[in-house]
């Protein structure tokens, strides 16, 4: 727990640098699947502020490894970051169905924003994620895709 300390105190302080390589020793330490996801989402949030989404895409993956300890509010913490990732990675159409489509079928642009509610205001507003989601789809997905979505989104 005392990278976790020691990488919680970096990132306060804006040492980024620190507080991610803090943060990775932690993985050395850690046998639960709870303590490997919270390590995972303290690096992806250190890594979306230093800009590096290759390391955001490597720790999304890392974390749904351990399908366990993935409750909705995580699996939604890791879609928005993942949304991020591809948006930087200008893979519109991926980012929008992150957005929309998490997990088994339609999920729907809203729906991501309400498992979120403030849980995620550190690195996005729900209603941002709607915004960026719901441009995207716009501008990459066909009309059969915006329909779905569309349809979906009534039922919530």
């Amino acid at each position: 727990m005392g990278y976790n300390d020691f990488g919680d105190f970096y990132y306060a302080h804006g040492q980024l640098g620190d507080a991610f390589k803090s943060y990775v020793r932690m993985r050395d330490y850690y046998t639960t699947g709870k303590h490997i996801v919270n390590m995972c989402l303290n690096a992806i949030l250190v890594s979306i502020e230093m800009g590096q989404f290759s390391h955001v895409t490597s720790y999304i993956s890392k974390a749904e490894q351990t399908p366990e300890a993935l409750d909705p509010v995580i699996v939604a913490k890791l879609g928005c970051a993942a949304g991020l990732a591809h948006l930087k990675a200008k893979k519109y159409k991926l980012a929008a169905r992150k957005v929309c489509f998490l997990s088994w079928g339609l999920v729907g642009l809203l729906e991501v924003g309400l498992e979120l509610a403030n849980h995620y205001s550190e690195v996005i507003a729900p209603q941002d994620g709607a915004t960026y989601g719901g441009l995207c789809a716009l501008a990459t997905f066909d009309r059969t895709e915006l329909k779905a979505c569309i349809e979906h989104l009534a039922f919530l």
